[in-house]
């Protein structure tokens, strides 16, 4: 559940972040395109920057992922369920 709350506790600043570059991006104003060109320019802005902006925010939220998955946290996460995640992985932590 650790991993789910600091998700949680997150995206929110993501989904702020992005509403700010969207804002500053478009002006409010709707996009307008050259007729038969629209789809390519829309594909263009996608592609080269808000799938690159999203990718980088979410990046943010993996350092602290990989803080939790410590030796400590692995191994205490691996006795839950009385043992059963090692019998079925077949690995023992100390």
């Amino acid at each position: 559940m650790k991993h789910v709350r600091i998700y949680q506790n997150y995206l929110p600043k993501v989904e702020e972040n992005l509403r700010v570059a969207l804002q500053k991006r478009f002006s409010s104003f709707p996009l307008y395109g050259v007729s038969g060109q629209t789809k390519q320019a829309l594909d263009n802005e996608l592609d080269n920057f808000w799938r690159p902006l999203i990718k980088s925010e979410l990046s943010k939220v993996e350092l602290d992922q990989h803080q939790l998955d410590n030796e400590e946290e692995l191994a205490r996460v691996s006795w839950a369920c009385i043992g059963e995640v090692q019998s079925i992985l077949g690995f023992r932590y100390h």
